[in-house]
């Protein structure tokens, strides 16, 4: 296929390996409602999450940051990020990525 093009509703994924020879594996666009708790984890994947409306804070253990239209999180292997919408909610969108484990 040379293209696409589409509109992800929220709740919606689409598989990236019928469209893109790269290392995406899928893209998911996420409403989280207030308060709303999602985590993000690398088990053996890479991800990005871009915040296309609302507010909420993202979150490694302790560490927090704020999350707002415009910022993005990256997902490293092997980590995982809890994100906790705000009280206007907080409306993602999620590529993940495949990652090809070092054999060293």
């Amino acid at each position: 296929m040379a293209g696409l093009v589409t509109t992800l509703k929220p709740g919606q994924s689409l598989a990236a390996g019928d469209y893109f020879a790269g290392p995406w594996r899928d893209f998911q666009h996420l409403r989280l409602a207030p308060g709303q708790r999602e985590e993000f984890v690398a088990d053996n994947v890479e991800l990005a999450a871009f915040v296309i409306s609302g507010s909420g804070a993202g979150a490694i253990g302790d560490d927090s940051v704020p999350l707002r239209e415009g910022v993005s999180l990256t997902v490293g292997l092997g980590s995982r990020v809890a994100v906790t919408a705000g009280q206007e909610g907080l409306d993602v969108f999620v590529t993940r990525l495949d990652v090809a484990a070092d054999p060293r």
